[in-house]
């Protein structure tokens, strides 16, 4: 069964040309659209479905404890100041000891934590 799937894919980006790879003016790689090939192929992705795939920084873990501003915005619902609130909140009090502690930042509170726990860690 996965040797077909493979066929599949395989044949479906032999058969794509460069056009297949412009997307509004700009370039979708090459792996974005194995991807996608493989996902469809394999009945991941369902038609109606949207075809945009997390970013790298979104599908890891974010350690609060060590987390840039920059690293902290790529949790859902926090921007540049709730990010700078957090790394004020760090400096001044040192690390959080649990994930939970989160919470004493102004601007976090039960449900957006609730959104952005599974995304962070210690």
């Amino acid at each position: 069964m996965i040797n077909y799937h493979i066929l599949v894919i395989l044949s479906a980006f032999n058969k794509l040309n460069k056009e297949d790879f412009m997307k509004k003016g700009k370039k979708v790689s090459k792996l974005r659209v194995l991807v996608l090939l493989s996902a469809l192929s394999l009945g991941v992705i369902l038609p109606g479905m949207a075809l945009a795939a997390p970013s790298a920084a979104q599908a890891q873990m974010v350690n609060i404890n060590r987390a840039s501003s920059e690293e902290l915005q790529t949790l859902r619902g926090v921007g540049p100041a709730l990010a700078a609130r957090i790394v004020n909140y760090r400096d001044e009090n040192g690390t959080f000891e649990t994930l939970e502690d989160l919470q004493a930042v102004k601007g976090i509170g039960t449900a957006k934590f609730n959104k952005i726990k599974g995304s962070i860690k210690l």
